[in-house]
């Protein structure tokens, strides 16, 4: 079942612009087309489930920081985590703009639910991404094993785009379907990461598909020593240093400030696919060299190996990294340029599932040893597979197939290690391998299933395929396709097609059946027919109205039965100057086109036919020219064009050519002409046991390795004007010799004692030269296990002090006879002395009723040790150990240990103590967990549950608000206050006993604190007359201690605005509308309550100055009465009536004009007061006199 599971992290970047929030990226992108998903696929015939689509990687930035967990037990795997890791990868859409993508990341070995790799976050182009994972493995089946990592960014990707990935946790190794084990596999001292064909995904999220190429930076922070569970380590145990090997070059290796890590850095500067990368964390001894290759550039060697792997194998491993410069000249010689900028070898104790080696791109990585066999297939990955790689892992047969060949030919052709050709290997294999055999069920380049991938038939078949190609379209052209497949296509990905299409290319010749029947059919494939073709012209001078003959010869130079040949024969230059005689059987005429099916022939025979020609009359100085060519494969043209002057004389006199010098591999031989027509004009062509050796076409010949044992001849064509060129071939010389080795006597540096290595100087040989070596003592040879085989050789046995030191150097070279050297012998072995001694360290600091592991360092190999144990000086009877165990009455005191050192063939035991450290209290073990109950609520109580500590231990307590201890909350029991709200609360027991370190247990931490609750909220109420103009007071009643109080007065519900005081003074606008007061009360860390008092309409207003009016003037008719000015409440506006007698007048104002009709009457006015939102009332004068 698959399970995904989806992160959401922040969709859009937001920011604040002007007061508005707005995003920063979103809808109004424009693009050139719509984005699209990418694939989950890259469309790969046998992992369907493996590489995307959409984008092309251009670079991985990976930083790993790795912690190792070496095991107690003996071979046991170690542990190994990824606290913390980041990959960046840059990368380039193909097409379409990508709403989503997707990488290939595997953190399970079943499910989602599984993983214990874990993705962090995903950002891109430094925005939050979400993402989705797809974990499902199926091991058995690779068509749905599927481990993705989907992106989706906050905004499609269009052209070059960069992810960030961080992740931590535990990785995982990969199972293929065969059972071998790939990917993240933890070793005895760390972890090796090797990943064809799809095991990349385990460590980093990529594009895993060899068809996607890129460059890389490796980073890697990992411990600086590490110990090992190999029991292969016992003679030498404790931590030694450790290192990260990665491809590339080496740029840096930084140590911690405490020594304890270090970080190292590789560049690979190369295009190198996922499927070739390589990082081992462990113990290793880590070798450095330059290497200057012959062709001129000088390239850095790396290479590391495995202490824990026996002497045997280290020296198998030494033996072969001083071969590595032969080895990458020699296919530097045939295939171009090295393609890489460093070499190396990797050596490791690894899982048995592990029992392959591996062309991780520039230093190949090897179980336990690297041989020079498998070195050499390794390096030659280096062309083939890692240079060129495959586009569908169905082209993995133009890895592997190269590789394997290369282990043939550069035995032969190169080391000369082997007089078996290529040609005769890889012709013996097929011969010898029945038609029912399982080699020919499965088609190298159209395999069905993944587990077939890895089987002998994509190795052996692939190989074969490679020599029958060679014998096909012969030698000269199989080595331009080789070289050719290099130089055009370096640093990409390529598919079979395009090989067969060079190869067509470059042979001239249509190959379709051939590699049909070779890598995608099943069924034994035929072996290919090889033949020499000569057409020869008549060699006595031709006249007209002449009957002549043009002899064709087909000589079977291959290892079957030559069948179905085909020779055509162009006459179209010969038929316009004679006439056709009557065919011979198996010749046809088609125009001018003779076509000569050539008959069986067996190996070594030769069959001829003539063609009849007869000159025409009018022929003479006619030139009748004739070419031949074989329409099928196998053939190589000897002499395949021929021309004969009709009446023209031939060239004289002439001879037989010479062959001058010694016929000797290496030694030029020289073709002499003497006896021949002064100003003859000279064609050559070399030919070795009667057959053309591929551009040799000069004067001098200089033989090589595949003509020992052959005889040399040269033919030569002479031609002198008008004449008719004469063809002549010089007699066979002898069979060529393999040529002497000037080897020198080996010398041997070094002291001759035991535990100090010697070192072999070979001194001047043949360049190209092999070697092997043999180590004797007294005569007699070391064996390998005690390493008596290696370009070095350590004395390590007691039986070999007072010996003498020979070695014996075998040089080896195609062509060259084998010759041994032995040096002279040293003076006699020494017994062994220690030289610097390591100080022995302690395991962490020491502590009562813990043990504590002595680490004695790094001594020579092969050491035993003893321990004594002091403490205070004194030391402890029967402590003799790696391990001590210090009791509670040594605590306080300093502990050491002496370690003394014995070796077989050491005379003297030496001894080094540690330092003194201090015995530390011991630790408690029975601690328990304390736990808290309650409610986590601001002035709610909670209770600590300190658990049971065993007796003699006093108890202390300790609460904590977030990481910040309370003060005086050192009881069971504690009220969060209100600066804990929004905190968590842990309670923490400490534990003191006599003899002990204290020890602190703390509980988990609870929720947030939440607010708390206010007790005392009283109903608030408005005391004073709530009328217009009055001043009204909110009495809040008696709230919680600490509460801060807020107010808030409202009219109708609703917040007047300003009024936040205790008080407030009614307004006009106030009236008849309800008036209370919003009391708030809030205390940190506590809820804020908000109560509201009663509502009170607002009454009318009383006015307060009502003065009584009064007038003035005289009482008489024609004068005028005013009211006299009073003081009345501000904004109040009056009106007047004026009366006579009680009876109202017509005056409005404060003045009356007394009239004749008032004669008599007494006058009154009545003052009326009006101001909104008040009573309005009004007063009447006193009255006046009579009116006179």
């Amino acid at each position: 079942m698959t399970l995904r599971a989806r992160h959401m992290g922040r969709l859009l970047s937001l920011a604040l612009v002007s007061g508005t929030l707005v995003a920063t990226a979103g809808a109004g992108t424009a693009y050139a087309a719509d984005p699209v998903n990418g694939g989950l696929s890259a469309g790969d015939s046998l992992f369907p489930r493996q590489g995307n689509s959409g984008y092309d990687a251009l670079h991985y930035d990976i930083e790993l920081k790795v912690d190792v967990a070496v095991a107690s037990t003996n071979n046991a795997p170690a542990t190994t985590t990824f606290p913390a890791a980041t990959t960046t990868v840059t990368a380039r859409t193909t097409d379409a703009p990508l709403a989503s993508y997707a990488f290939d990341f595997q953190g399970s070995v079943g499910d989602l639910e599984a993983s214990t790799l874990n993705v962090d976050s995903v950002a891109v182009d430094g925005a939050p991404a979400t993402f989705t994972r797809i974990e499902n493995t199926t091991e058995s089946d690779a068509t749905t094993d599927e481990h993705k990592l989907i992106v989706t960014p906050s905004r499609p990707v269009s052209g070059e785009f960069t992810t960030v990935v961080r992740y931590h946790g535990t990785p995982v190794r990969h199972t293929d379907t065969d059972g071998s084990y790939e990917g993240w596999n933890n070793t005895t001292d760390g972890a090796t990461f090797v990943n064809q064909p799809v095991g990349s995904m385990t460590v980093f999220p990529n594009n895993n598909t060899p068809r996607d190429k890129a460059t890389y930076t490796i980073t890697v922070d990992a411990p600086s020593r590490l110990g090992t569970s190999a029991q292969a380590a016992a003679a030498n145990p404790g931590l030694r240093d450790a290192a990260v090997v990665s491809n590339g070059e080496l740029t840096s290796r930084t140590r911690s400030d405490s020594g304890a890590r270090t970080t190292w850095v590789w560049e690979q500067t190369k295009q190198m696919a996922s499927e070739l990368s390589l990082i081992s964390v462990g113990r290793y001894d880590m070798y450095e060299s330059d290497i200057a290759l012959a062709s001129g550039r000088t390239i850095k060697e790396w290479s590391f190996i495995d202490p824990a792997i026996s002497v045997g194998n280290q020296q198998t491993t030494q033996s072969t990294r001083a071969q590595l410069k032969q080895i990458l000249d020699f296919l530097e010689s045939r295939y171009g340029p090295y393609p890489g900028n460093s070499t190396g070898l990797v050596t490791d104790v690894v899982p048995s599932e592990i029992n392959y080696a591996l062309e991780t791109q520039d230093r190949s990585f090897f179980p336990n040893s690297a041989s020079r066999g498998t070195t050499i297939h390794e390096v030659m990955h280096q062309w083939f597979g890692d240079n060129v790689s495959p586009v569908d892992w169905n082209d993995i047969w133009l890895n592997e197939g190269p590789a394997t060949y290369a282990e043939a030919q550069l035995t032969y052709e190169g080391s000369g290690s082997s007089t078996t050709s290529t040609e005769s290997s890889y012709f013996t294999s097929w011969n010898n391998t029945a038609p029912t055999n399982a080699l020919w069920s499965v088609p190298v380049a159209k395999m069905a299933r993944a587990e077939q991938l890895f089987g002998r038939p994509t190795y052996t078949r692939g190989s074969m395929t490679l020599e029958a190609l060679r014998t096909a379209i012969g030698g000269r052209d199989f080595a331009r396709v080789m070289e050719q497949w290099q130089a055009r296509y370096g640093g990409t990905s390529k598919r079979t097609a395009d090989f067969i299409a060079l190869a067509e290319e470059i042979s001239g010749r249509d190959l379709t059946a051939f590699f049909e029947e070779w890598i995608y059919t099943t069924g034994k494939p035929a072996w290919p027919s090889k033949f020499d073709l000569t057409l020869a012209a008549p060699s006595a001078p031709v006249g007209a109205d002449e009957a002549i003959s043009f002899t064709l010869t087909s000589r079977n130079t291959g290892r079957v039965t030559q069948t179905g040949s085909v020779v055509i024969v162009d006459l179209n230059d010969v038929l316009d100057d004679a006439t056709l005689g009557e065919l011979p059987a198996g010749t046809t005429i088609d125009g001018s086109t003779l076509t000569w099916t050539v008959p069986t022939t067996a190996v070594g025979a030769t069959s001829t036919v003539s063609i009849p020609l007869t000159t025409a009359p009018d022929s003479t100085g006619a030139a009748l020219k004739a070419s031949a060519r074989a329409s099928t494969l196998g053939a190589t043209c000897v002499d395949c064009t021929t021309s004969i002057v009709v009446g023209a004389p031939p060239v004289a006199p002439s001879a037989l050519p010479t062959v001058a010098g010694t016929p000797v591999v290496g030694q030029q031989l020289t073709a002499g002409t003497p006896g021949w027509a002064s100003g003859t004009t000279f064609a050559y062509q070399w030919l070795v046991d009667d057959s053309p050796v591929a551009g040799a076409t000069k004067q001098t010949f200089t033989p090589d390795v595949s003509a020992v044992g052959l005889a040399v001849r040269v033919r030569v064509t002479g031609s002198k004007g008008s004449a008719s060129p004469v063809t002549r071939t010089s007699e066979p010389t002898a069979a060529v010799a393999r040529a002497t080795q000037p080897g020198s006597v080996p010398t041997v540096s070094g002291t001759p004692q035991i535990g100090r290595t010697l070192v072999a100087d070979v001194g001047t040989w043949e360049p190209g030269t092999f070697f092997t070596y043999q180590w004797a003592t007294n005569g007699t040879n070391v064996s390998a296990a005690n390493g008596g085989t290696g370009p070095t050789f350590t004395p390590s046995l007691a039986a070999q002090i007072g010996q003498t030191v020979t070695v014996t150097v075998t040089g080896t070279k195609a062509g060259f006879v084998t010759t041994a050297r032995t040096s002279a012998a040293t003076g006699a072995i020494a017994t062994g002395e220690f030289g610097s001694l390591p100080r022995p360290t302690l395991s962490g600091v020491p502590r009562a009723l813990a043990p504590v592991t002595a680490d004695p360092g790094t001594w020579d190999t092969g050491t035993a040790f003893t321990y004594q144990w002091a403490v205070d000086g004194e030391e402890v009877a029967g402590a003799t150990g790696a391990t001590f165990t210090p009791t509670l009455d040594q605590v306080g005191l300093p502990l050491t240990v002496t370690v003394t050192g014995t070796k077989a063939g050491y005379a003297i035991p030496a001894s080094r103590t540690s330092k003194p450290v201090t015995i530390a209290p011991a630790e408690q073990t029975e601690t328990p967990k304390p736990t808290i109950s309650g409610t986590p609520k601001v002035g709610a109580p909670l209770a600590g549950d300190r658990g049971t500590w065993p007796e003699g231990v006093s108890l202390a307590y300790q609460w904590f608000a977030g990481d910040q201890a309370v003060e005086g909350a050192t009881g069971l029991t504690y009220v969060p206050a209100g600066d804990a709200a929004g905190k968590r609360i842990t309670f923490a027991v400490t534990g003191t006993r006599a003899g002990y370190a204290p020890a602190t247990r703390t509980s988990d931490p609870t929720d947030e604190v939440a607010t708390g609750d206010l007790v005392r909220t009283p109903r608030p109420t408005v005391s004073g007359s709530v009328a217009v103009g009055k001043k009204v007071t909110a009495r809040p009643g008696s709230w919680d201690d600490g509460v801060r109080l807020g107010y808030q007065w409202l009219l109708e519900g609703k917040a007047i605005r300003g009024a936040t005081s205790t008080t407030y003074t009614i307004t006009a606008a106030d009236r008849g509308r309800t008036l209370s007061v919003v009391v708030t009360g809030s205390k940190a860390g506590y809820t804020a309550v908000s109560r509201t008092s009663a509502g009170h309409r607002v009454a009318l207003g009383t006015q307060t100055r009502r003065p009584r009016p009064s007038i003035k003037g005289t009482p008489k008719v024609g004068r005028t009465l005013t009211v006299k000015k009073a003081t009345y409440d501000k904004g109040v506006k009056l009106s007047y009536k004026w009366y006579a007698d009680g009876h109202r007048v017509g005056s409005n104002r404060p003045t009356l004009t007394l009239k004749k009709a008032y004669r008599g009457d007494r006058i009154t006015v009545r003052v009326v007061a009006r101001k909104t939102g008040y009573v309005t009332w009004g007063s009447t004068s006193a009255k006046t006199g009579k009116v006179r």
